[in-house]
């Protein structure tokens, strides 16, 4: 399952029962190291606000993120007006995303080169939680999931469910209210 949002792209695997793969080492929780059973995450700096880093002439290295325009991308994404090009102007650019109201103008190159370095980055993050090379099966939820290609090497079907744009928020509350729960009980105890 991948989540990509805003500044990160998470990736984390639901066994065959439909629970999540455990992380098999200690775990840190706002940097308290914890020893609970957690589910593995795995996360790179792409989302919908990455900053897309173009070299000037044949000088230095393209890049996406992982900084980002954050929570300010109505205020900074050139497809909101503004001066910074992120992931989510290089996909309204390319016609794949309808956001913000303006189409950037990107080079063509810039565009491919762009969107051929995340699905590099997605493909590279899916290889890492994979524990066979069999292709597997990716359910693609967030608000950023135009980042992803239709197509990945080693993923045999992409599931987009109804809602998915939102399903982050979901998990993040669900989450929240697990561990409040957990450390009201350790209180409590």
């Amino acid at each position: 399952m991948i989540d990509i949002g805003g500044t990160t792209t998470d990736i984390g695997c639901l066994l065959p029962s439909g629970f999540p793969r455990l992380a098999s080492a200690s775990t840190e929780i706002g940097g308290v190291r914890v020893n609970f059973a957690i589910p593995q995450v795995e996360s790179i700096g792409l989302g919908g606000g990455s900053l897309v880093h173009v070299p000037e002439g044949s000088e230095g290295r393209f890049s996406i993120g992982p900084d980002s325009v954050g929570q300010a991308l109505r205020e900074k994404s050139k497809c909101f007006g503004g001066e910074s090009l992120t992931a989510t102007d290089i996909m309204v650019a390319a016609r794949v995303a309808e956001v913000g109201n303006a189409t950037p103008e990107v080079l063509l190159e810039t565009i491919e080169a762009a969107r051929k370095k995340m699905k590099i980055m997605i493909e590279d993050l899916i290889d890492r939680m994979k524990t066979s090379p069999e292709p597997c099966s990716l359910l693609l939820v967030g608000g950023g999931a135009f980042l992803c290609p239709s197509e990945l090497a080693g993923v045999a079907t992409i599931e987009i469910p109804e809602h998915s744009g939102v399903a982050n928020a979901v998990g993040a509350a669900v989450y929240v209210k697990m561990l409040f729960d957990l450390f009201s009980l350790l209180m409590f105890q």
